[in-house]
Order: C-alpha cells, then sequence, then structure tokens
C-alpha cells in the first residue's frame, strides 16, 4: 500500500490547510460502511509490513518543519484493514509574529483501498481542532470539535464520484506506472469539510540514487481543485520522494534516505505572509482611504473566483492557458440610511443560523450577542454595534493556526483576521442580521495581504450586502478589499488557490475627498 500525502498549503496567519490526526475509529459506533469487497477480491493485509517514512518541509529553502507518514495493517470492525498516517510540526514567521502548528492525520481504508474513517487533528497554540469523518456510499459524515464547541456536517457524494485518499500519486497501481498515464481522483478534505478533485498525470520517469542504489523515479503532475498545481517524484511503489509547489515555494523531502534532492540551500527563514503577499509598482499612500481602486488581476486559476456585487465588479476577462485575467473595479458603498429590521428567531436564508466552525449557538455567544442588541431591530445598527463590539473586546493579535469557535475567540480575546470575522458573524447571525464571512486581499503597508472580512444583508436583493471589517477602526471599509469567496467558515478557504499564483497591477485610485 502506498503512502498517501497530500501537499501541506498554508495561508499562514489567516487559514491552514493540512492533515494531523492519529486514532482508530470510534468502536462504539453503530453505523456501518457497506459495499465492502468480498473476501476472494481482497488483498491480504495480515502478512503486510508497517512502513514509515520521514520528510523535511521547506519554505523557499528554509526548513520550517518535518513529516513522518506510516502505513500499517489493522483492523476495522474485526475486518482487514489498512492504516495510514501523518504527522506534521511546523512554524513559520508571519507578521512580526510565529505561527505553529501540529498537524496529524489518520485514514482507516478497507483492504480495497477504499476509506472509511478519517481523523484529522490539529494543534496550535494551545487550541485544538478535531474533524472524524465516516464514509458511506452517499455521504460523508463528520463529527466536528473546536476546542470543545461540537457540531455535526453531512457533505454528499455525488453520483458516480469514488473517493480516494492517495491524491499525490495519482491512484494508479505501483505495477502499472507509466509515463503519460492520466487519472482523476477525488478526495475528502477535513479542514473544508468538501470533496477535492485531483487529475494527475504521469510527466516522465529517471533513474535516482537512493540509499547508494539506483531507483527509478517517476514525476507525477497533480492539479487539484482547492491548492492547484504540484509536483511529487515517487519511486516503483509509489512511496513519494519528494512534492513540490512551485507558486507557493513548499518542498517536502524525504530525509530518511540519502539521495540527491536532499540537498538543499540553508536560506533564513522568511515572513510566509509577505512573501506571499501581492506587490503592486503603484503605491497606495493611505489604503485606508481609498474609495474606488481599479486593477487588473492575472494568474486566476477559476471564474468561480471572479465575484461580482454591487461593491465589486469584474470586467475584460482574458484567458491565457488555463489561467484568467480581468479587471476588477471596487468602490466603498456607504451604508444605507433606511435598513431591514433583524430576521426572526428560527429564521432561515444565506447568511443566517449556524455553521461548521462558527458557533452561532454557543450559550456565551447568545447572551452576549443580546446584550449588544439590547432592544435594538435595525439590522445597520446591529451590524455597527457589533463591529465596534468585536474590534474593542479583542485585545491580542494571534496566530493560531487551526479553525476555532466564536465562544473560544470570545473568551480568549486574540486571534487574527479570520478570528474577528468568525466572531462577528456568530453574533451578528444570533440577533438576526444575514451575515456572510469573505475571504480575499487587502492592501496593507506596500503590498495585498490574504484577508478576511464580513458582509451583511442590510437592505433587500443582491445588492443589499454591505461590508464590514471588525478588525478596523469604524464602520467605513475601503476599497481595496477584493473579495474571491463569501459564506461561512469553510468558504473563506476559497482564496487558498490564489496564493503565489497571480499579479496585481493599479490601474486607478481615488481616496476619499478626491473629485470625482
Amino acid at each position: 500500500m502506498r503512502r498517501r500525502c497530500r501537499f501541506l498549503s498554508l495561508l499562514a496567519a489567516f487559514f491552514v490547510i493540512a492533515p494531523h490526526s492519529g486514532v482508530e475509529a470510534r468502536p462504539a459506533r453503530t453505523r456501518r460502511p457497506p459495499s465492502r469487497p468480498t473476501a476472494a477480491a481482497r488483498p491480504s493485509t495480515r502478512a503486510m509490513v508497517a512502513e514509515s517514512a520521514r520528510y523535511g518541509v521547506y519554505f523557499q529553502n528554509a526548513r520550517i518543519g518535518s513529516m513522518i507518514s506510516r502505513t500499517l495493517p489493522s483492523t476495522h470492525e474485526s475486518r482487514p484493514a489498512v492504516r495510514m498516517e501523518v504527522e506534521s510540526d511546523m512554524k513559520l514567521a508571519a507578521l512580526g509574529g510565529v505561527v505553529e502548528i501540529q498537524l496529524d492525520v489518520s485514514h482507516v481504508l478497507d483492504s480495497g483501498g477504499r476509506p472509511l474513517v478519517t481523523r484529522q487533528h490539529s494543534v496550535s497554540m494551545g487550541r485544538t481542532t478535531t474533524v472524524v469523518a465516516h464514509y458511506y456510499p452517499d455521504r460523508i459524515v463528520c463529527d466536528l470539535d473546536a476546542s470543545g464547541a461540537k457540531s455535526e456536517k453531512v457533505v454528499p457524494i455525488p453520483k458516480g464520484v469514488s473517493l480516494s485518499v492517495d491524491p499525490q500519486s495519482g491512484g494508479a497501481q505501483p505495477e502499472k506506472l507509466a509515463v503519460g498515464q492520466k487519472s482523476t481522483l477525488h478526495f475528502f478534505d477535513p479542514t473544508t469539510l468538501s470533496i477535492i478533485r485531483v487529475d494527475t498525470s504521469v510527466a516522465r520517469s529517471e533513474m535516482r540514487t537512493r540509499a547508494g542504489k539506483p531507483v527509478r523515479a517517476y514525476l507525477m503532475q497533480s492539479r487539484d481543485s482547492l491548492t492547484g498545481a504540484s509536483e511529487s517524484w515517487v519511486d516503483q511503489q509509489g512511496r513519494m520522494l519528494e512534492s513540490n509547489s512551485t507558486a507557493l515555494g513548499l518542498r517536502i523531502v524525504r530525509e530518511d534516505v540519502p539521495g540527491p534532492s536532499n540537498a538543499l540551500a540553508y536560506a533564513p527563514p522568511k515572513d510566509f505572509a509577505v512573501a506571499t503577499s501581492v506587490q503592486t509598482a503603484v503605491k497606495l499612500p493611505d489604503a485606508r482611504k481609498t474609495e474606488m481602486l481599479r486593477l487588473r488581476i492575472r494568474g486566476i486559476p477559476d471564474s468561480g473566483l471572479l465575484l461580482r456585487d454591487a461593491r465589486q465588479q469584474v470586467a475584460g476577462e482574458e484567458k491565457s492557458g488555463d489561467r484568467l485575467a480581468a479587471v476588477f473595479t471596487v468602490t466603498a458603498r456607504d451604508l444605507p440610511a433606511v435598513c431591514l429590521p433583524a430576521a426572526a428567531a428560527g429564521a432561515t436564508g444565506p447568511g443566517l443560523g449556524d455553521a461548521p466552525f462558527l458557533g452561532a449557538t454557543d450559550a456565551a455567544v447568545q447572551k452576549q450577542a443580546r446584550e449588544i442588541a439590547e432592544s435594538e431591530t435595525n439590522r445597520g445598527v446591529l451590524a455597527r454595534r457589533i463591529r465596534a463590539w468585536v474590534k474593542g473586546h479583542m485585545q491580542k493579535p494571534s496566530n493560531i493556526a487551526t479553525p476555532r469557535s466564536a465562544a473560544e475567540i470570545m473568551q480568549s480575546r486574540e486571534g487574527v483576521c479570520r478570528d474577528y470575522a468568525t466572531l462577528f458573524a456568530a453574533l451578528a447571525r444570533t440577533v438576526g442580521v444575514p451575515t456572510r464571512i469573505c475571504a480575499g486581499l487587502v492592501y496593507f503597508q506596500d503590498g495585498f495581504f490574504y484577508h478576511a472580512w464580513v458582509e451583511c444583508q442590510l437592505t433587500d436583493g443582491p445588492d443589499g450586502w454591505f461590508a464590514f471589517d471588525p478588525t478596523l477602526d469604524d464602520d467605513f471599509v475601503d476599497a481595496t478589499h477584493i473579495k474571491f469567496g463569501q459564506g461561512d467558515p469553510t468558504d473563506m478557504y476559497a482564496a487558498v488557490r490564489l496564493v503565489g499564483q497571480i499579479q496585481a497591477e493599479i490601474l486607478e485610485h481615488r481616496s476619499l475627498g478626491e473629485g470625482k
């Protein structure tokens, strides 16, 4: 059985996508995944020898962590099974702070290679997030625990989709690896709680020296629907030797067997947020007062990231290969003088209700929301009060690189933009203000950085959504906020696909008070 190692994609100080786990399925669970292969169809796992491999994780040639993968025989509900584990530890500099995260993931597979249970566990600065996913023919049932805030999410499996847990190797059987071979796989990502498509091809093969012996290695070129392109070298058994993301400068290299690919030159660690920021030739003198911004962005991987609304217009789309370029015109909007009343308790619709990693039903969150609202029912007034309360309540910037519930954020009073937006959304939804979390870029100091904020529906119709940024000192949200994702906390990860991929050119800008 080949070991599976999905490429670690990080957006430091905003969000992190990567595995972490290591325990078996709960024995008391009574739900049982059907459709197992017959005994005759199953390869024997009893004779299987446990395997392990150790890797170094590098960012732009600086070592930021390590990773250990294991494959070993196991059982599941008294049947032969295979267990695959990955344990990772990483440490990054980001905007003057440090991001530390321990990431583990484990899969239990039937002896035909189909996933039965996935458990992902992340720890960052004492905060933990655990996702346990149980697979069924038509759905994945996920139990979530974000520092004690528990919830459940059911993810439908589209018809005709067969899930795998081995996207890096493309799913080909070791004995069938051949140059030119192509495959399409789907796997479940526990961080975004979504099913990811991976297209892989075997580009070429060459002989490499490993542990003093010649080894036939295959270059696997992959593109997945979440993090984009990557390349991996695997041996004839499908075991990963190294994996690279050229755009991000991230590299994973096997280090427990000697070989030339381990020879990485040392470089001082770089600030991850700065290194992944988008720089422009034209600089904005006072970004927080920018009323209108027009810029061309190149390298966008998917038209689904081109979001249009009353605040943000997108035009002039051009395609170059598999990438898009488009002109974004963003205009800051004044908040409306007349707003809708708060939605009734129990109302449903976009931006209402609880969601995974949000925690709007927590008793402490609901109590605080009612105290902020008092007897007010006007959505605009409520949103202003909540923004001011969140900004005043949060005290300490802290790069906690794991999803957190609103209750934990509110209690700790520390976090980054993602946490501010999560807390705002939970409080606002509690008192009937439809709120969605937005992810994208914002201009800061001398370039565009990845950021999160919110939008609230204050008036009817698609143009009724207005931006609020609880990390700012007032209600004005400048035009440098460029949106690529919107919705619930897991929808923030849409912007990950842009990291290291895009270039921006400022075409025009106007500040408050300048002539129109």
